[in-house]
């Protein structure tokens, strides 16, 4: 005779069979081993008064003897077996991971189940804060632990975290590398002035409101470097980059030229007289006693300073520069060998056999010292000395 016991996969209830088990006959929700009739794991044997048959157990349990037990409830076999997993595969949302040894949802197992916010993953499998810079060496854009503050990986604690120029200053709020808006934020940028002239600060060498960082050198105040220029050493009519490169009583004025032939045509910025200056055989308050820059002019200088200059009223710096000194072809020809090849210089004959640049003038004024206003169209500078 054949006794029959049914056994669910935890060992509680099988179909068990005395004799061998060639006459077992199983419903087909259950599966046979090994002589027994067994639920698949997940199921536990039921019976509806119509015999007994296997199903699943809903999610978030576990079959313990005949009986689904929510995973947490501490259920296990006589062998202290869960069956699966011990956290249920409930684990989601704020405790997505399963730790195993507890049977509970945590946080985190290991740092990189973190943030740069909490980056360290503790015995409790919460993320915790920083205690130390390599608890941070996982973010390259937040590499440095603010251990001082809330313990997140941030990009900086102090402005010597910030060698970037466009962004030198650490924003104490954020820890952000920010544009700087003053001079001592921008030691680590490598540079010595907070320039705040554009739409926000930037660590710059110099600049018009401190030249000075050059020391005896000249700032270049457009492109806010320092120069090997010595400051106060160039002289009248030459190019200039910044008000203190001008001798005394000078500064870097803007010049252009335009005549009846030229359109209006900005030539730079050169060194030329304040009208007020006094020292070195300046103007001292009037334009004409310094011939040929008999022209006063209201100007904005390089350096940003206004200014009532001594300009040239009809020619350019490089014509001055090349009258009687350069040599040109042929007279009322080649005027574009001499200064802006703009019609600012002429070239006219110096004596037989030689001929020499000089400039346009509208009178004696617009010569040098000496030199009269020829008649001709247009005017020019005589080359010798009347």
């Amino acid at each position: 005779m054949k006794r029959l016991a049914w056994v669910s996969t935890s060992g509680v209830f099988a179909l068990l069979l005395a004799t061998g088990c060639e006459d077992l006959e199983c419903d087909p929700t259950f599966v046979e081993s090994m002589g027994t009739c067994v639920c698949p794991t997940g199921q536990i044997p039921v019976d509806d008064g119509t015999g007994r048959r296997c199903e699943a157990c809903p999610a978030g349990s576990m079959p313990v003897g005949e009986t689904c037990v929510a995973t947490g409830d501490g259920g296990m076999d006589s062998g202290g077996d869960t069956g699966g997993d011990p956290c249920g595969g409930t684990c989601e949302g704020e405790m997505p991971f399963c730790d195993t040894e507890s049977g509970s949802c945590v946080q985190c197992l290991e740092a990189s189940h973190c943030d740069a916010d909490a980056p360290v993953c503790g015995a409790d499998g919460m993320c915790a804060a920083c205690t130390a810079m390599s608890d941070c060496s996982a973010y390259p854009d937040t590499p440095l632990c603010n251990d001082g503050g809330d313990g997140a990986c941030v990009a900086c604690v102090g402005h010597g975290d910030c060698p970037d120029a466009a962004a030198a200053q650490c924003d104490p709020g954020s820890n952000t590398c920010v544009p700087c808006d003053d001079s001592v934020q921008c030691t680590e940028a490598g540079e010595g002035v907070c320039d705040e002239s554009g739409a926000s600060g930037v660590c710059v060498e110099c600049n018009a409101d401190d030249e000075s960082a050059c020391g005896t050198d000249v700032c270049h105040v457009e492109a806010m470097t320092c120069t090997d220029t010595p400051a106060g050493d160039t002289g009248l009519c030459s190019p200039c980059v910044s008000d203190r490169q001008c001798m005394d009583g000078q500064v870097c004025a803007p010049m252009d030229y335009r005549d009846a032939d030229t359109p209006l045509t900005d030539l730079g910025h050169f060194c030329l007289w304040r009208e007020d200056a006094s020292v070195g055989g300046g103007p001292d308050g009037s334009c004409t006693r310094v011939p040929p820059y008999a022209q006063a002019e209201d100007v904005t200088t390089l350096s940003g300073a206004s200014s009532r200059v001594c300009s040239l009223a009809v020619s350019t710096c490089a014509a001055l520069q090349d009258f009687r000194a350069m040599d040109c072809d042929t007279p009322f020809d080649s005027d574009a060998d001499c200064g802006e090849g703009l019609g600012d210089g002429l070239c006219r004959m110096f004596d037989d056999v030689v001929n020499r640049c000089t400039t346009r003038c509208s009178s004696s004024d617009d010569c040098e010292p000496g030199h009269a206003c020829e008649p001709g169209t247009p005017r020019f500078c005589s080359l010798t000395v009347e």
